[in-house]
């Protein structure tokens, strides 16, 4: 087939898009239908495909993560794990959304998801029975909603992540790359002065790139290198490698 004749899948790289066929193709590999004006604007959601070419391709690598020899034509979509959007059943005023697959990506679970108001954690399974105890909840939902009237009755204000972030006590770390540096708080997003790793929160298992221009096992290994060739190296804004 001639080079000109057809088009490579922009999500998996593995499949050619026959020009002459039209827009309405499906990639085998991963599922991507074909499209232009998605392709053009890979943050939108356009055309006939359900999600973003971002966020289909953060898709395709979290399937091929987790099903080795992933091929969407034999395994289509296998059920994630996933926040219905509702209501908090306990306070009524915040709205649980579902994960967006940068969370999912990073291995975020629907049993993460809290209430900022008055601090339930998201469970299906005790929305659904109130009396349930011990499970993502240690209170049943029932005594939970006891517990956050109690705490308003006492504080009308009352606020589960407003208290939460009075009582926060930050946790310092040295730099996992170079060692040299002590971030301030885990996941606080400064960057190392001396090797120029940003703390982002991500670590070798994460499956997409996070805030740095390497994954971690990369960057490191490309900061040995350079200071074994300079071992007066040190990370500048400007002279970032």
């Amino acid at each position: 087939m001639n080079q000109n004749s057809y088009v490579i899948c922009p999500v998996c790289q593995k499949h050619r898009f026959p020009i002459d066929e039209g827009q309405s193709n499906i990639c085998p590999v991963c599922g991507w239908i074909h499209d232009v004006v998605s392709e053009n604007d890979p943050e939108k959601v356009w055309g006939p495909n359900e999600l973003s070419l971002s966020d289909h391709t953060k898709r395709y690598q979290y399937y091929q993560e987790k099903i080795p020899g992933y091929h969407w034509k034999r395994d289509k979509y296998p059920t994630v794990p996933q926040i219905e959007s509702i209501l908090c059943p306990v306070c009524n005023k915040y709205r649980f959304s579902p994960l967006t697959w940068d969370e999912v990506c990073q291995g975020e679970r629907p049993s993460e998801a809290f209430c900022p108001r008055c601090g339930w954690h998201y469970d299906e399974e005790q929305q659904d029975n109130p009396d349930l105890s011990l499970k993502t909840n240690i209170l049943s939902l029932k005594s939970y909603r006891e517990l956050y009237a109690q705490k308003c009755s006492e504080d009308p204000n009352y606020d589960y992540f407003e208290e939460m972030t009075v009582s926060y006590i930050a946790t310092p770390h040295r730099c996992p790359v170079c060692g040299k540096y002590e971030f301030r708080d885990t996941c606080c997003f400064d960057i190392c002065p001396y090797c120029g790793w940003e703390d982002d929160g991500t670590d070798d298992d994460s499956p997409i790139l996070g805030a740095n221009d390497l994954r971690f096992s990369e960057f490191k290994m490309r900061y040995e290198k350079l200071v074994s060739s300079n071992p007066k190296y040190k990370w500048s804004k400007d002279g970032r490698p």
